[in-house]
């Protein structure tokens, strides 16, 4: 997770529990101040490599060890209604996939909601004919439903030259990272974090 601060700072590691802890903050409306240690808002979320940022924000952790993301954007000084999008994506722990012959690999899956307009976009065929994304299915933002404001947090909005300094300060963390579940005949040590070693495969015999 990067927290949106005065000051900004590079990834923090947290669970889905730790994160939602935070929640609580208003829905910014341009009076709040950012501190050097604020935990209120969201710059922007890391899970297994799938960055994100939104409006709002929910995150679960799942009975398998995944994470499940709900993301959406609503603010109507940035967005036309007519493109209000929310997605809830859901990231399994790593495993192996079958279609690449038992690699290591992720198997996220998304569903998304959109408003009209955007919803005519995502489903206007393109010209090799595909429609959508891979691994999502798509609905009207109508079938929408957030998730209790108990459990969730905000983006917040920030001057562009601020902005810029969060996202300078970020290090790459890729999906290999998610590993702590997996064997260490699946992993090794690269730049002193473990990883999901390249070509690693679950043998089917």
């Amino acid at each position: 997770m990067q927290w949106a601060r005065a000051s900004p700072g590079d990834w923090e590691l947290a669970t889905c529990a730790q994160v939602t802890a935070e929640a609580g903050a208003p829905v910014p409306d341009g009076t709040q101040v950012l501190q050097v240690t604020d935990r209120r808002y969201i710059n922007c979320f890391n899970v297994q490599g799938n960055l994100g940022r939104a409006d709002h924000y929910a995150f679960v952790e799942l009975a398998d060890g995944g994470t499940e993301i709900t993301q959406w954007d609503d603010d109507p000084d940035d967005w036309d209604p007519a493109d209000f999008i929310a997605r809830r994506i859901v990231l399994p722990p790593l495993r192996a996939d079958a279609a690449l012959g038992g690699l290591i690999n992720t198997a996220g899956r998304q569903t998304i909601y959109a408003g009209p307009r955007k919803l005519a976009e995502l489903l206007t065929p393109r010209a090799n004919g595909t429609i959508g994304y891979d691994n999502a299915t798509i609905f009207p933002l109508s079938d929408f439903v957030e998730p209790d404001p108990s459990v969730t947090l905000h983006g917040i909005w920030m001057s562009d030259d601020l902005f810029a300094a969060h996202d300078q300060v970020t290090g790459l963390r890729g999906w290999r990272e998610w590993c702590d579940h997996l064997g260490d005949e699946y992993c090794e040590i690269v730049s002193g974090r473990r990883s999901v070693r390249d070509g690693a495969r679950v043998s089917s015999g």
